[in-house]
């Protein structure tokens, strides 16, 4: 029941999270018709959450989130049920350089996203699901997403330092 309680709370965090993330981008996207940023405060705050939780609940935590998270976006379970756990294990595994200051903080989030919105690009071209251009892919929604991000980071830094660290 312990367990249950000590889940609970940065399992429902990071579901919102995700949720957030969708409306973020819709908005940004609105005032920017041409161009796709994309959110990641979920990958943001995956980053300061992980190293608070151990190792394993950190995965099982992360599976569920990629179960939810390819459910709920791209109607196929695997891509993100895969990449998320798999982000968690690096992000754990190389925390002490990650997280040494604000600026490898900052080029950590910029390594998740690219790795993250990489891999799901790739995934979806392979499966059939997207048929996007690696050109476009990169011009009109990685480089927004990485600059977008970037300042969202830069914002929510002092935030996230004083609740996790």
């Amino acid at each position: 029941m312990k367990i249950v309680r000590y889940l609970c709370k940065p399992f429902l965090i990071l579901l919102l999270l995700m949720l957030m993330d969708t409306h973020i981008s819709n908005l940004v996207q609105s005032f920017f018709p041409m161009i796709y940023p994309v959110a990641h405060v979920l990958l943001i705050s995956l980053l300061f959450l992980s190293i608070n939780l151990p190792d394993l609940l950190t995965i099982g935590l992360l599976f569920l989130i990629g179960i939810l998270y390819d459910a709920y976006y791209f109607h196929l379970i695997g891509m993100v049920t895969f990449i998320l756990p798999s982000m968690g294990i690096f992000i754990n595994h190389f925390s002490d350089i990650l997280m040494r200051n604000r600026w490898t903080r900052c080029l950590s989030v910029l390594l998740l996203i690219v790795f993250f919105d990489s891999f799901t690009f790739a995934m979806a071209s392979f499966l059939g699901i997207s048929m996007g251009v690696l050109s476009h892919f990169i011009v009109y929604m990685l480089a927004p997403t990485l600059v977008f991000n970037l300042g969202l980071m830069l914002i929510l830094q002092p935030l996230m330092e004083k609740i996790y660290l």
